[in-house]
């Protein structure tokens, strides 16, 4: 596994610690699995950790014990956070910790704690401190706190490191988008195509595929995430695939749309249509424009071809540790304070990752997505994943 450099994680760290002033929270609770990566460089299936302004205790079961201790001493420079074992439950080692360190106004990942942890950590809390939390506590007595996308907000700017992994995968998943043609041949099923491309992505260099492959043939291309299913490829389909990778934990994505024979004239239109949306939308991306204006740029062009109520999800989205993480790139709200304030929408800033992905789908006829990874920089945008956009004829047999 490729590390985060230590001075990269002090760096997050910092960032997290100015939330959690300008927050009035003591500590925060990290539970979710990508945020602990961010911050830690553990990808284990199961760990916790209790950061606060000064001090941080990393939380995790015996299967992880020597694992943990070689890398949090090796992770950081500033600081080497207490290990702390789960003996029993994690539940009671968090309050554990929590009682260490004397907090009281407790953070939470609030879209990531389940309501059964919060009760249990709740009831903990009041029993070992004799104060009510459901009640509010008073000053010197713990007091749960839920927070929203704390950590998220700041995953959303890509560092150095960071940058360097994904432009990597990108270029990766590229050599395998330039071999699929090969596996798209007619009378071979969807599933089988789908277990080629993924042994593409095993073979040049993933971890794994970032998600279940999509490849949906004929009228099967106007799912926009169609299951590869026993339909063989025809004659004058139009063959929608969607694939991805994570490599050293980074995810990336990419979609094509290619033909078989000689799709319809009207499928050949809507391609074309698709390809333009997408040449739009990429044109828009630079900072300081909101996330919703690329959907629009997208839109527009849909629109004008007819196809804007064929266009049936959002433009795009961010890229990291998840495959679908923030920005979120989709449509302009009614309400565009409460959007921003809810992360629904947002300006783009240099280092952010996403993808640009339009699509067009008639029911009963076809559909084509065609989607590319970015990186927002200072004057626009870097193209990471670079492919044939056109409808490229397959293999026939």
């Amino acid at each position: 596994m490729m590390l985060a450099p230590s001075e990269n994680l002090q760096a997050r760290i910092v960032q997290v610690r100015r939330s959690l002033r300008e927050a009035s929270l003591d500590v925060l609770i990290v539970q979710h699995p990508a945020n602990v990566r961010y911050l830690t460089n553990f990808d284990g299936s199961s760990a916790v950790l209790v950061l606060g302004q000064n001090e941080s205790i990393f939380i995790t079961d015996g299967r992880y014990d020597t694992a943990a201790r070689d890398l949090l001493s090796s992770s950081f420079i500033d600081e080497n956070p207490a290990l702390k074992l789960v003996t029993r439950s994690y539940d009671e080692a968090i309050t554990e910790a929590l009682l260490d360190v004397s907090a009281v106004r407790i953070g939470f990942e609030s879209a990531h704690c389940s309501h059964q942890r919060f009760q249990s950590l709740t009831v903990a809390l009041n029993e070992a401190t004799g104060s009510n939390i459901k009640n509010g506590g008073n000053d010197n007595r713990p007091l749960l706190i839920p927070t929203n996308r704390l950590v998220e907000r700041i995953r959303m700017i890509k560092d150095a490191f960071e940058i360097s992994v994904i432009r990597t995968a990108a270029t990766l998943l590229s050599e395998v988008a330039k071999n699929v043609l090969c596996d798209v041949v007619m009378g071979r099923s969807e599933r089988e195509t789908a277990h080629h491309i993924d042994k593409k992505i095993h073979d040049i260099g993933f971890e794994c595929p970032a998600f279940d492959t999509i490849v949906a043939s004929g009228p099967n291309s106007a799912f926009p995430h169609a299951r590869p299913g026993d339909r063989r490829i025809g004659a004058d389909d139009m063959v929608l695939l969607d694939f991805g990778g994570v490599y050293e934990g980074y995810c990336v994505d990419l979609s094509r749309t290619v033909s078989i024979g000689n799709p319809s004239a009207e499928l050949r239109r809507l391609h074309c249509a698709v390809v333009e949306a997408q040449g739009a939308a990429i044109a828009k991306v630079s900072p300081g424009c909101l996330a919703s204006d690329v959907d629009t740029a997208a839109r527009d062009v849909l629109t004008h071809y007819g196809l804007g109520g064929a266009f049936l999800h959002g433009t795009g989205h961010g890229l990291g540790l998840e495959v679908h993480e923030e920005p979120r790139v989709g449509r302009k709200g009614p309400d565009q304070a409460a959007a921003l304030a809810s992360g629904l929408d947002g300006r783009l800033e240099v280092g952010m990752v996403l993808t640009v992905e339009p699509g067009a789908y008639l029911p009963g006829l076809g559909g084509a997505r065609i989607e590319d990874d970015v990186l927002v920089t200072p004057t626009g945008c870097e193209l990471l994943t670079d492919v044939d956009r056109m409808l490229c004829k397959a293999v026939v047999d």
